[in-house]
């Protein structure tokens, strides 16, 4: 087993915020985030800062768990499959500054026998 991250809830004056520690393997998550935050920030939380493997967030609300318990409903899987597609394309052209932080691109195999995972050829491991 692997950590994954340190998360801490933390109230403050001005409401609450998020902080999180990321493992060295996902360092670049802070710096990634505060990046795609400039494109669609209405889709991602405020960043407040970052550091290094350390990400300092506004809270985005109410947490989806929450919101189901309340009785709202569940959003279509057409819905959030749109949004994603959607933040996709928003974020391609920003692949070689993602890379650049250090983000893995995690993306299908072209040819079986070419990587090794599970269907996934990871381009900043070098082979």
């Amino acid at each position: 087993m692997r950590p994954w991250a340190a998360i801490a809830r933390v109230p403050t004056s001005e409401g609450l915020v998020w902080f999180k520690e990321n493992p060295n393997g996902n360092a670049f998550e802070p710096a990634l985030t505060a990046l795609l935050a400039q494109v669609r920030p209405e889709a991602l939380p405020e960043v407040v800062a970052h550091e290094g493997r350390l990400l300092l967030t506004r809270d985005a609300g109410p947490r989806f768990r929450a919101l189901l318990d309340a009785g709202a409903p569940a959003p279509s899987w057409d819905d959030v499959l749109g949004l994603y597609g959607e933040l996709h394309v928003d974020f391609m052209p920003l692949a070689e500054e993602a890379l650049a932080l250090g983000a893995r691109v995690l993306a299908p195999r072209r040819s079986a026998g070419r990587t090794s995972g599970a269907g996934y050829s990871d381009r900043s491991r070098t082979t």
